[in-house]
């Protein structure tokens, strides 16, 4: 596989991740401190597999340039260039799935589905 530099060039899209911190009393999700990551948005229907097993439908696909641990619980957010809107559920589409693409050199790069 390609060096995940040499897929730069596809990546126009900035979109921040920030993990799951706790919960607050009324048990709304709190976060932690967002991190930018340069993205590639993919709007291409299909279905995956969630972490625990079902199968659902994700609207699209989120490729980082990145290989850092992504969990389903954490919060993105994506641009309202990216999405054309301003609604949350647009911005912050929830996390159904998570993949890694590995290379012979290890982990190359993430894969949300959302």
């Amino acid at each position: 596989m390609r060096p995940i530099s040499g897929w730069a060039h596809l990546m126009s899209s900035t979109v921040t991740i920030a993990a799951r911190a706790s919960a607050d009393r009324f048990g709304k999700p709190t976060y932690g401190t967002a991190t930018s990551y340069i993205a590639h948005l993919s709007r291409k229907r299909r279905m995956v597999r969630t972490a625990a097993g079902q199968e659902v439908v994700s609207e699209q696909s989120i490729h980082l340039n990145t290989n850092v641990d992504v969990l389903p619980s954490a919060q993105v957010t994506l641009s309202t260039a990216d999405v054309s809107s301003t609604e949350t559920w647009a911005l912050n589409p929830l996390i159904v799935a998570v993949t890694r693409a590995f290379d012979q050199n290890g982990p190359h790069h993430v894969t949300l589905y959302v």
